[in-house]
């Protein structure tokens, strides 16, 4: 009973406490120095989507949009809002429009990813017609958004499966 209970209190305080050195050692991120007060120019090549997948780790639904906002930017696409009158004359009902404009040289693969799953075989695609459809796809663009940032070497790995490592790691200890 003395060693178990000895046991009991040794993992009670150790346990936060390693969990506390891991985190502390391998876990933070290193400090930087002061930014720059105005930069003129972007500070790399790296597109919207990376850019907030590396600020907070997560490939979140703003990360996409921003994706797609930036292929409109760049040429790729083409969006536009539509207004229908409603039901006799009254309220109107709006929706967004997407054209695929076609020149699509160069994209990253999550870009190519995206576009194939927004717009299938068509040229056009309503908002609308995606509400049902498009959500299927966002694992697979998340997975990609990460693997861009690996690939880059951002990264040594994916930041879902450090959180899955460590998720699994903490499960354990409990």
């Amino acid at each position: 009973n003395l060693a178990l209970g000895a046991l009991g209190l040794f993992l009670l305080v150790g346990g936060p406490l390693s969990v506390l050195a891991l985190w502390y050692t391998q876990g933070r991120d290193l400090p930087v120095g002061l930014a720059a007060e105005y930069v003129a120019d972007p500070p790399s090549d790296l597109p919207p989507g990376a850019a907030g997948t590396l600020l907070d780790e997560k490939a979140d639904m703003q990360e996409i949009i921003a994706t797609i906002v930036d292929l409109a930017r760049r040429g790729v696409i083409h969006m536009e809002e539509v207004k229908e009158p409603g039901f006799l004359g009254i309220g109107e009902r709006r929706d967004h429009r997407f054209h695929r404009l076609g020149n699509e040289e160069g994209l990253r693969p999550y870009e190519k990813y995206l576009i194939e799953r927004l717009f299938g075989k068509h040229q056009t695609r309503d908002l609308s017609d995606l509400k049902e459809r498009f959500y299927t796809a966002i694992p697979e663009i998340k997975k990609r958004l990460y693997q861009e940032l690996v690939d880059r070497r951002l990264f040594v790995r994916s930041p879902e499966s450090t959180r899955s490592i460590y998720m699994g790691l903490g499960l354990l200890v409990l």
